[in-house]
């Protein structure tokens, strides 16, 4: 399966050499940035590329947010709780442009993650982007963070990779042991 990435060298070198969370304008970062469609298993460990991961954090009408404890296909987190949904942008999602490129990959990863999502009951706001260089993870992905907030009452159910999804205020969450990613998303709020 073929992942979407953009070249390291492509990148803004004070974000790729850096760990944090940067409120950047989608347009700053990635204006004539060019797509590579590279097969997922390569794009894992190689430092050329940054995979792009949609990293979504949901917000329920009283401003508390979706956490999960991590569990499922990714072990390297399991036993933390995420702040966030998120998953590789395929090659299925590809579009005319980079943002609905992102778009397309970040509405398939919620539907796939949330047993009635509806893109129509969120209100979508891109933050900015998070990334991390301490760890070979790291080193090969970008986040690209973003608030979906729910309207109407709406609150879609978790799938089974979110079993375990409950809504928190930002004092409940400080209080957890959380993925270093939820960390980085939530200096964007």
């Amino acid at each position: 399966m073929n992942v979407c990435c953009v070249k390291t060298e492509d990148l803004d070198e004070k974000i790729v050499k850096t760990t944090g969370s940067f409120l950047l304008p989608f347009e700053n970062v990635f204006k004539n940035k060019k797509i590579y469609w590279i097969e997922r298993s390569q794009a894992e460990t190689d430092e050329n590329y940054k995979q792009l991961i949609p990293y979504i954090m949901m917000t329920d009408g009283h401003g508390r947010f979706a956490c999960y404890p991590r569990h499922g296909n990714e072990k390297r987190l399991h036993g933390l709780y995420s702040c966030g949904i998120g998953g590789h942008i395929d090659e299925v999602d590809k579009a005319g442009t980079i943002m609905e490129t992102v778009k397309n990959g970040m509405y398939r990863e919620l539907s796939e993650e949330l047993k009635n999502f509806q893109k129509e009951k969120i209100s979508l706001e891109y933050r900015g982007i998070i990334n991390e260089v301490k760890t070979k993870v790291g080193l090969v992905h970008i986040g690209l963070v973003f608030f979906a907030r729910c309207l109407e009452g709406y609150l879609p159910e978790p799938a089974d990779e979110l079993a375990g999804l409950e809504w928190k205020s930002i004092d409940e969450i400080k209080k957890l042991k959380k993925e270093f990613w939820s960390d980085l998303a939530l200096g964007l709020i």
